[in-house]
């Protein structure tokens, strides 16, 4: 077992014994007076969540239509904790690169708990969600076993569109790592093999 990077949620989660901050420091919200501006944070707050558990499982899924369909055209991806440098991407070319990675695996499992959404100030169409990640891998007969584990965190920076609320920059942070981890690698290399058979096929 291998931990990594920062723990997550930083303003939320204490280390020995002191309250980190995040990068985008949590504050007070202006709390909704109205009616229909309470029903409105309501229903935001609930397609927002609802957002960030669709990008969860359509990976399980491997419905990479429905996991395009969670983000805007470009999206910043910052997963340098797991070795990818940060970069903007072109939303096609980020799901094809999620794919090739993910799709080797023989199942996947990600939950994503804990949400915490804070809006922006001053700007009702932006919101940011932090949630908790349980990423588990399995790929049998796997050189160095057959189980990848990943916990940690995201922060979805969130717009509102017509689409509905859509993610437009997404961090992920690993606090801890088990199992095998050259199985990415190896689930990689099956996908393309896979894809070479079928292609002569």
């Amino acid at each position: 077992m291998r931990a990594l990077g920062a723990p997550f949620p930083r303003a939320l989660w204490v280390a020995n014994g002191e309250k980190e901050e995040d990068d985008m420091r949590h504050h007070e919200q202006r709390t909704p007076t109205s009616l229909e501006e309470r029903v409105r944070r309501l229903e935001d707050r609930n397609a927002i969540s609802e957002r960030t558990i669709k990008y969860a499982a359509a990976i399980d899924a491997a419905d990479w239509d429905a996991y395009g369909a969670c983000f805007t055209g470009q999206i910043y991806v910052d997963f340098s904790d797991g070795g990818m440098p940060a970069k903007l991407w072109d939303r096609s070319e980020f799901v094809d690169f999620s794919r090739r990675g993910l799709s080797g695996f023989e199942a996947r499992q990600h939950l994503s708990p804990n949400h915490v959404i804070e809006f922006v100030e001053n700007d009702p169409d932006r919101a940011i969600c932090y949630s908790y990640m349980y990423a588990q891998h399995h790929l049998p007969n796997a050189p160095g076993g057959d189980f990848f584990l990943m916990r940690g965190a995201y922060t979805g920076e969130m717009v509102r569109t017509e689409l509905g609320w859509l993610i437009e920059r997404l961090v992920q942070k690993i606090t801890w790592i088990e199992g095998n981890q050259k199985a990415p690698a190896e689930a990689a290399k099956r996908f393309e093999m896979n894809r070479s058979q079928s292609d002569l096929g």
